[in-house]
């Protein structure tokens, strides 16, 4: 059985494969007790995210790292491998990218007006629905967000469509009165 424990939490100053590398040694040096020597006597494996800074062949960690251990074997992260496999399909298919930014304008629509957010409270104790904020997708966890956000949605989806037939009916009052004001 194959355990995961987290060994340090660091802050680097700068996010470049320099400060990253020298953090990474540091964090094992003071949490396991180990010299440089013995950690990269010890060292087998890398596996990061696939961006560039963790994984360039020029300067990356993975390359610092293999520079002084010449056996290391460097992944990239299956996880992300292939949720950025299932961007990449996604984006090809127009439903989807339409379907992602339904999800985004929902978020930012309550995100970004705290009336409207007390109105889709109001509109979920009437329905009879538990409120909960609409939530962003994207990001480097896209697949996860977008589930999290269909489920709300999914939960909310008589309170919501109450809301947005409330505000539509408040832009046709608004619509018609500029109009009669505009014929008089």
């Amino acid at each position: 059985m194959v355990a995961v424990n987290f060994l340090a939490y660091v802050n680097i100053s700068r996010g470049t494969a320099d400060h990253i590398c020298s953090a990474l040694i540091q964090a094992l040096e003071n949490n396991l007790h180990m010299t440089k020597e013995t950690i990269f006597s010890k060292l087998v494996g890398f596996g990061s995210d696939g961006a560039s800074v963790m994984t360039g062949c020029k300067s990356g960690v993975s390359t610092r790292l293999k520079r002084e251990q010449p056996l290391l074997f460097s992944m990239h992260c299956m996880a992300h491998r292939l949720e950025l496999g299932f961007k990449a399909v996604v984006g090809e298919n127009s439903f989807m990218t339409t379907f992602s930014e339904l999800l985004f304008s929902i978020y930012n629509f309550y995100h970004s007006s705290a009336l409207n957010r007390e109105n889709l409270k109001s509109s979920c104790a009437a329905a009879g629905v538990k409120f909960l904020a609409p939530s962003r997708v994207g990001g480097t966890r896209w697949l996860p967000h977008t589930m999290l956000a269909l489920k709300k949605l999914w939960s909310m989806y008589p309170a919501l469509m109450q809301h947005f037939e409330q505000v539509r009916d408040m832009i046709l009052q608004i619509n018609t009165c500029r109009y009669f004001r505009i014929s008089f």
